[in-house]
């Protein structure tokens, strides 16, 4: 897999940090029905441990970003934040997003190496998984774990699979590869980011890693993660004659090749046909395409009952009023498919534009700052959002500060 460990306080405690987030994207330890493993509390402390250690001096503008947010995030506090939330708002919103803006506003580069830190630890955790996965065809779990997730449920315990989901084919069912994750978007979240990163952000591809994160991302049979595989490869193929120049910086042009276009048509026709018939077998043996549907369709009505300042954080109920009677009256999947619509509909325009300019921020400071593989990462986020269920994850909120650090911020001090 060709993945360097160089164990450091620093390098530990970096680790430490982009795990704890990673198991905080609805993981079955995050989502533990028994246990509370104070996940989100660990990530805090981390970043605390990292701010002293790295000595981060506080720049005036930057100050003065922070202190008008805190404003706004208490003023947004007492308007839709109810007692039951209170803890997870603070530690997100008032804790968490304001400390990596001052992390990140000395170095947005460090954006970058906590991204390949996360493509790491997925390659590590989906090698691990495949092999655990496979295992479970042949072997009894080790045991079961109670995950709160839909209604309380027992997963079966394979340590880096649990068996939680299945798979209608031809009228037999198989296993979904969740990973350590509830349910199998999730995981394809996981592996589609680290596959991007693994594609764009080093020198020489991991080939390795590449066909690892690849394998693992078919046993999850998720649509979305197919879909996002296909397109990356290809326009990883398309883009074959520009490569990172030596400090991983700067793209830089090799010759061009015609056939190259020529094979990425051909593959771009292949890769919608594949597909198209993936996302017509999931319409035709379930309803996944009507529930995402009806997603955005609950959420926007919920925001337009109190468009400033949402339905209120984490209310979810109040989106769930506004599903359609089929789904309410006998459907049982009644969650959500996806944080756009979640965000928008629980903090309203007020949370909805922070997200915005975050991720325009981002976008804009990657491509400023001679980072676009960066904005690339950032692009494929957002689409995932769409269709992916984890709006206030810390994951993505450090995405969001990173976003909102490159207002601010100076060109990378890069190492």
């Amino acid at each position: 897999m060709n993945i360097r460990l160089r164990l450091t306080p620093q390098t530990i405690i970096k680790g430490l940090f982009v795990l704890l987030m990673l198991l905080e994207i609805n993981s079955v330890f995050f989502r533990a029905a028994n246990y509370n493993f104070y996940i989100s509390e660990l990530v805090c402390v981390c970043v605390v441990i990292l701010m002293v250690t790295n000595k981060i001096k506080l720049k005036s503008n930057i100050l003065v970003f922070v202190i008008i947010y805190m404003v706004l995030a208490l003023l947004y506090m007492l308007n839709a934040v109810g007692s039951d939330s209170f803890v997870s708002y603070s530690v997100k919103f008032l804790i968490f997003l304001p400390m990596m803006v001052l992390y990140f506003s000395t170095d947005v580069n460090r954006g970058v190496e906590f991204t390949k830190y996360f493509a790491d630890i997925v390659v590590i955790l989906a090698f691990l998984s495949l092999c655990c996965y496979f295992l479970s065809y042949f072997i009894n779990p080790l045991g079961y774990f109670t995950v709160d997730w839909g209604g309380t449920r027992d997963y079966g315990n394979y340590l880096f699979f649990f068996d939680g989901q299945k798979q209608e084919i031809a009228g037999n069912y198989y296993a979904r590869n969740i990973g350590i994750f509830c349910e199998a978007p999730m995981y394809a979240f996981a592996l589609s980011l680290a596959l991007c990163a693994k594609l764009f952000f080093y020198e020489d591809t991991k080939k390795q890693s590449i066909l690892i994160l690849c394998a693992t991302i078919l046993t999850t049979f998720s649509t979305t993660g197919i879909a996002v595989m296909v397109g990356l490869v290809l326009l990883r193929y398309y883009l074959g004659d520009l490569t990172l120049d030596g400090n991983g910086e700067v793209y830089r042009k090799r010759r061009n090749s015609s056939l190259k276009y020529v094979l990425s048509f051909i593959g771009l026709i292949v890769a919608a046909i594949i597909v198209y018939n993936i996302f017509n077998f999931k319409i035709s043996t379930g309803r996944s395409y009507m529930i995402r549907l009806d997603d955005y369709s609950a959420a926007f009505k919920a925001w337009l009952s109190s468009p400033i300042w949402g339905v209120g954080y984490n209310n979810f109920e109040a989106i769930r009023t506004n599903m359609a009677d089929w789904r309410l009256s006998w459907y049982t999947n009644q969650g959500f498919s996806n944080a756009v619509s979640h965000i928008l509909a629980t903090m309203g325009a007020f949370g909805f534009l922070m997200y915005v300019l975050g991720f325009w921020g981002g976008i804009r400071g990657s491509i400023k700052h001679n980072i676009p593989y960066m904005a690339i990462q950032l692009i494929v986020l957002i689409a995932l959002l769409c269709v992916t269920v984890v709006p206030m994850q810390l994951f993505v909120l450090q995405y969001t500060a990173y976003g909102l650090s490159n207002i601010f911020a100076s060109s990378p001090n890069l190492q």
